[in-house]
């Protein structure tokens, strides 16, 4: 708020509390405005610059609603337990060789078969398979100790 509206407000309080006292009620606008020796539309702006400077507690309720503005506004945004997920994996695969992630990459982000990953790889369906299911144990595994992420990694056994 600039200066000169917070030195108004200061002297409205005070001239406020004062008239209440004399008036034995609240005053009106033009009355604040003789005892501050200002224009009405003048103590107008300083109420309204205190207004805006007022906080208000998210956990009110909003009106007669029982709603408060907590509820009313924002929600949970997925995307950050999303971000800590793939960092925790992408920490996690850390631990398994490259050929096993090369092997989690064809099958989830290309989306090959078990088939058509052991061509590319030059392996059997059935050691495809093996690795897989290995690979996606050892990632479970350390997902759900992140603990084990702050050790230096160590390499998942390798099934040959």
């Amino acid at each position: 708020m600039p200066r000169d509206i917070q030195e108004r407000a200061a002297l409205l309080q005070t001239e406020t509390e004062r008239l209440t006292v004399r008036l034995q009620r609240s005053p009106s606008v033009p009355e604040l405005a003789r005892a501050c020796e200002l224009t009405v539309e003048e103590i107008l702006d300083v109420m309204a610059g205190e207004r805006a400077r007022a906080v208000g507690s998210l956990d009110a309720p909003v009106l007669q609603d029982t709603a408060t503005l907590h509820e009313l506004h924002g929600d949970r945004d997925g995307g950050y337990a999303l971000a800590e997920h793939r960092a925790t994996l992408d920490a996690a695969l850390g631990v398994v060789g490259p050929r096993e992630r090369e092997i989690l990459r064809l099958r989830f982000e290309e989306d090959l078969t078990q088939s058509q990953i052991a061509e590319r790889v030059g392996l059997s369906q059935m050691h495809v398979s093996r690795l897989l299911r290995q690979t996606l144990e050892t990632l479970r595994t350390t997902c759900d100790h992140p603990t084990s992420l702050s050790r230096p990694a160590e390499r998942a056994t390798r099934v040959s």
